[in-house]
């Protein structure tokens, strides 16, 4: 109703007044390890808005030594000071907690482009990286990468096979991937030439039907070549099944007239999907 109470306990008596302005850096550095939320986010915006340099030393050694709460709250200072750079994210994508290892992946990733050694490390960490949730963000930072820099951790993260039932992380790297499907088409296709990669169980679950679909649903020319050429790419029935359901869906309620030779000859090779896809690209022994 437009009415802010208080609640305090009897005989309280009224905090001096605080002015966190005027405390040194070492004192802000200090309040980063807090109890008290307040004091911590005040802190992170007065580094921020002095953007000392002097400040870069001691936070770097604060992220290396400390663990917990008060490494990430030094890692973020650290960030709004200017002192992530290319060596120090590298070494801190090392870091014990998870959490660090996350935001440092989530920061290097936020400029949308990466070196190519930043690229290296967070590739190298898609693979070997134990927490789920460090993979999830990094899968979603790799949405913002182009595609030479994000395909390769997309890669790595693929190969998590418990991420199979996870209820973010498929979707995060399907994101990741259709960022591309327009803007970087050869990209995505070059993607699927990796034989081993169809293998992999998120990959089958979760990718397949759904880049299948995404480009017959486009239905342009250039969209539809791109069908016929992952059913090409296909290394075996299983896979070729899932391509031919995501192709199936997409067409529900559409007319199949103006198929391209090409695909309606990959679709031909591959068995020609349903009897149903078999009838409605007019084949007589589906017919019969």
């Amino acid at each position: 109703n437009g009415r802010v109470y208080r609640i305090k306990a009897k005989g309280t008596k009224p905090g001096r007044p605080l002015d966190l302005g005027k405390l040194s850096n070492e004192q802000l550095i200090e309040l980063l390890g807090h109890k008290n939320e307040w004091f911590r986010q005040t802190a992170l915006r007065l580094i921020a808005d002095r953007r000392d340099a002097a400040l870069i030393p001691p936070l770097r050694g604060l992220v290396a030594k400390q663990s917990g709460q008060r490494a990430l709250e030094a890692c973020w200072a650290l960030n709004l000071s200017g002192g992530l750079d290319d060596d120090f994210a590298i070494r801190t994508l090392d870091h014990p907690d998870p959490y660090v290892r996350l935001w440092t992946a989530r920061l290097l990733c936020d400029a949308r482009a990466l070196s190519t050694a930043s690229a290296q490390k967070l590739a190298g960490l898609a693979l070997t990286e134990p927490q789920v949730e460090v993979r999830s963000q990094m899968a979603s930072s790799a949405k913002r990468l182009p595609a030479r820099e994000a395909f390769p951790i997309v890669r790595n993260l693929l190969t998590h096979d418990p991420d199979t039932k996870d209820i973010y992380v498929p979707l995060l790297l399907w994101w990741a991937i259709e960022a591309k499907a327009e803007t970087d088409r050869d990209a995505v296709l070059e993607f699927f030439q990796d034989v081993q990669l169809w293998n992999l169980p998120l990959v089958q679950e979760h990718l397949l039907e759904r880049v299948m679909r995404r480009y017959a649903m486009a239905g342009t020319r250039k969209d539809l070549l791109a069908c016929a050429r992952l059913l090409r790419l296909s290394p075996g029935p299983a896979p070729t099944a899932r391509l031919m359901a995501g192709f199936e869906e997409a067409f529900k309620g559409r007319s199949l007239a103006a198929l391209p030779e090409e695909l309606i000859e990959a679709l031909a090779q591959r068995g020609g999907g349903s009897v149903a896809l078999r009838v409605r690209l007019g084949r007589a022994d589906a017919v019969e």
